[in-house]
């Protein structure tokens, strides 16, 4: 799947995530997650290792050739066949509030759903409210709290979305 389209932001390109965006993918970690999300960024290697796993869903986004967001998950197997976890989803500060994140998770969401994953968990840092808010407003509800998830000082949310047919 590839959405293109040329508006007053530029143009824009949706697409799966390739082996080859692995490089691009990590250069953009550090400048999407700061603060007590700097220990979880991944690897230019793990990038790559998730891309190629078939049980994966990966898209990115580009403006005007450059990689500036990212939504990566994995479809469970085995016993939690039917649910998936979205690992990690991120936009660079110049190009949030611009739709970029709703249109990654909505791209994801889809194959998830052809994939037929009904249950999509998450977990985001408890005091990261603008992120909450974004997942709220895309349906996913909070399950539990997670203490000291991310440090010794910042827990998370594990949060849920049932997908609908």
């Amino acid at each position: 799947m590839v959405h293109a389209s040329e508006s007053g932001q530029g143009h824009l390109v949706l697409r799966k995530a390739r082996f080859s965006d692995a490089e691009e993918l990590h250069r953009l970690e550090p400048v999407v997650f700061v603060s007590y999300y700097a220990a979880h960024r991944f690897t230019s290697k793990q990038f790559r290792r998730y891309i190629n796993r078939n049980t994966t869903i990966a898209y990115v986004i580009s403006k005007n050739g450059r990689l500036v967001g990212y939504a990566l998950g994995i479809a469970l197997q085995g016993a939690r066949l039917g649910a998936g976890r979205l690992l990690s989803i991120g936009v660079a500060p110049a190009f949030r509030r611009k739709g970029f994140a709703d249109r990654l998770l909505q791209a994801f969401l889809s194959e998830a759903r052809r994939r037929a994953i009904r249950r999509m968990y998450l977990e985001v840092a408890a005091k990261n409210r603008g992120a909450i808010q974004f997942f709220t407003s895309s349906g996913f509800k909070i399950l539990r709290r997670l203490p000291a998830l991310y440090s010794r000082s910042v827990g998370g949310l594990r949060m849920r979305l049932m997908i609908q047919r």
